[in-house]
C-alpha cells in the first residue's frame, strides 16, 4: 500500500477542486501563510442561466498555478505532465503507470465518468463527467485511494478499483487527460499583508479582479447583494445549487479563521476581532441550513428566510473589514 500525504478535511469543501488543492498544499506547514492571501475575493460569473453559473472564489485553476498570477516567484505544483488519452491507451499499461506516478510523489489529476464509479450518484445511471483526485494505490488488492463526494453528499475518502478507474476514463468524451502533480513541501510561504488588505478593499468594493465580463459577472460583496438574482432563478426552474450558499458560509469561516491568525501572528491587538465576527459566521450557518432544507423541501418562504439573511449581513461585514483594512 502506498499512500502520498493528504489532508481529507480542508477548510474549502464547496467545490471538489479547491478540496483537492488544500489537500495536498497543506501538506506544507507554511502553506497557511499562502492560503489566507487569497480566498478573499468572490465571483459570480457567467449567465444566471447558464449551467456553467457559480458562485465562487476567485483564484486561479489550482492545477495551472505555475503559469498563473498568483506565481510572484515559486510553482505552487512544480510541474505537470498531460498525456492525450489516446496516447496513454495506446502506449502505456495505464496502471503501472499511475503507480510509477505516486511512487515518485506524484497526485493524479484529472476528469472520469462518474457511471463507473461506485458510491457516486450517477453510478450505473448516466454519463457525468467530474473530477478526481488519486493519492495512494494498493496493488495487491488493485484499488486506488481516492476523496470526493458520494450518493450521501459526504465529502470522505474511498477506494476505486483498477477496472472500474480504467473504465471511467477511456469512456471520457471530453477533458481526456490526465495530470500529474507536484507539491513543493518545503517552499517557505510567507504572509504579504499589503497584498491581503488590497484584496479586503478589492472584495468591499465589488472590483472587477481581472478577466471577468462586467455585462454577466459579479463581484466581491456585490455577489450577495444582487443574491436576488440568482435566487430568482431558483423560484423559476425549482433547482438550487447548493455549492453557492455552501460558499456563503465557507467565506465567513475563513474569514474568522484568518482575523484568528492575524491575531496569533501579531498583526491584531484583540480577540474582540473574534467575538465581533461571530455573529456573521452564524448567519452564515444559517443560510446554509436554509438551502439545505430547501433541497429536501422546496418552499418560497425558505427562499425569502435566506434572501433576509444574505442581505443583513452586508452592512456590518462591510464595516468590519473597512475597518479591519485601517487597522491592519
Amino acid at each position: 500500500m502506498k499512500r502520498l500525504p493528504f489532508i481529507i478535511d480542508p477548510i474549502i469543501k464547496s467545490y471538489q477542486w479547491h478540496a483537492f488543492a488544500l489537500g495536498i498544499l497543506f501538506t506544507n506547514t507554511s502553506y497557511q501563510n499562502g492560503f489566507f492571501n487569497k480566498y478573499i475575493q468572490i465571483v459570480r460569473d457567467h449567465d444566471l442561466y447558464g449551467s456553467n453559473c457559480m458562485i465562487d472564489y476567485y483564484i486561479d485553476k489550482w492545477y495551472y498555478y505555475p503559469k498563473g498570477p498568483f506565481r510572484p516567484n515559486v510553482c505552487y505544483f512544480e510541474d505537470i505532465e498531460k498525456e492525450d488519452i489516446q496516447y496513454v491507451k495506446k502506449y502505456f499499461d495505464m496502471h503501472r503507470m499511475i503507480e510509477d506516478m505516486i511512487d515518485q510523489g506524484k497526485y493524479i489529476y484529472g476528469y472520469y465518468n462518474e457511471y463507473y464509479i461506485k458510491g457516486k450518484s450517477s453510478y450505473l445511471k448516466r454519463y457525468f463527467e467530474h473530477d478526481y483526485i488519486l493519492y495512494g494505490y494498493n496493488r495487491k488488492d488493485k484499488k486506488y485511494l481516492s476523496i470526493g463526494y458520494n450518493d450521501n453528499q459526504i465529502y470522505q475518502e474511498f477506494e476505486i478499483d483498477y477496472d472500474d478507474f480504467e473504465n471511467a476514463f477511456y469512456s471520457m468524451k471530453t477533458r481526456n487527460q490526465i495530470k500529474f502533480l507536484t507539491n513543493d513541501v518545503d517552499f517557505q510561504y510567507t504572509l504579504d499583508i499589503e497584498r491581503l488588505k488590497d484584496s479586503l478593499s478589492m472584495y468591499i468594493n465589488s472590483q472587477n479582479p481581472g478577466g471577468f465580463d462586467d455585462k454577466v459577472a459579479r463581484y466581491g460583496l456585490n455577489v450577495w447583494e444582487t443574491i436576488d438574482e440568482v435566487i430568482e432563478v431558483t423560484r423559476a426552474t425549482g433547482a438550487l445549487d447548493l455549492r453557492k450558499f455552501k460558499v456563503f458560509q465557507e467565506h465567513k469561516e475563513i474569514m474568522q479563521k484568518r482575523i484568528f491568525y492575524l491575531i496569533k501572528c501579531g498583526y491584531l491587538n484583540s480577540d474582540e476581532w473574534m467575538n465581533t465576527y461571530q455573529s456573521l459566521i452564524e448567519s452564515g450557518k444559517i443560510v446554509f441550513n436554509l438551502a439545505l432544507k430547501y433541497t429536501i423541501s422546496p418552499s418560497k418562504s425558505l427562499l425569502d428566510k435566506i434572501s433576509f439573511q444574505i442581505h443583513s449581513t452586508i452592512k456590518p461585514e462591510r464595516e468590519f473589514l473597512s475597518k479591519l483594512i485601517t487597522e491592519l
